[in-house]
Order: C-alpha cells, then structure tokens, then sequence
C-alpha cells in the first residue's frame, strides 16, 4: 500500500493505493486502525476525504465519523498504474 496526499485547493484527498496482490489488506490490522485515525484527523483538521484505491475495483471513501468504507464509482485510468510483483529468482 501507498499513501498519498493530494490539495488540489478545494478538497485534500488522501488516497491509500493498494496493490492488486494486497487489495482487501486494507481492511486488516494494523492498517485499519492507521486509516480510520488518519479519516478521523485528516477530516478534522484539513476537511480531507481517505480513499481507498485498489486496481479493477470501485474506489471507495472512509466516512470519517462511522469509518464506513462508501463506494463512489471508478477512477479513470486506474489499470495505467503499475503494480508491484515479487521478483523471481532464479538460480542458486
């Protein structure tokens, strides 16, 4: 996962780009309590949304009171991000 942090002068975004491989890792401990205390903090001081941004999936937004995960459609040009894979090694 990549965390990302975006103003573009109306809203701050903070995005949290998932790995194709790690997807649904968002919702694991010790993740989930690092982003529902960065929705909480980043609503309360800066007015930012947390998204949650995984390849082939809709994007979702982390309500920063309930911490509910919200769908809000599909981000244009989400399959143009590289993805990480573990190297193959070969050999001894």
């Amino acid at each position: 996962m990549v965390v990302h942090r975006e103003a573009n002068g109306k809203t701050d975004i903070v995005s949290i780009v998932c790995s194709n491989g790690a997807k649904h890792r968002w919702k694991q401990e010790p993740f989930w309590s690092d982003i529902k205390r960065m929705a909480a903090v980043f609503h309360t001081r800066y007015g930012a949304i947390v998204r949650i941004l995984r390849k082939g999936e809709p994007v979702l937004i982390i309500n920063p009171k309930t911490f509910e995960a919200h769908p809000a459609g599909n981000l244009k040009g989400m399959e143009a991000v590289p993805q990480w894979q573990q190297p193959v090694i070969t050999g001894p």
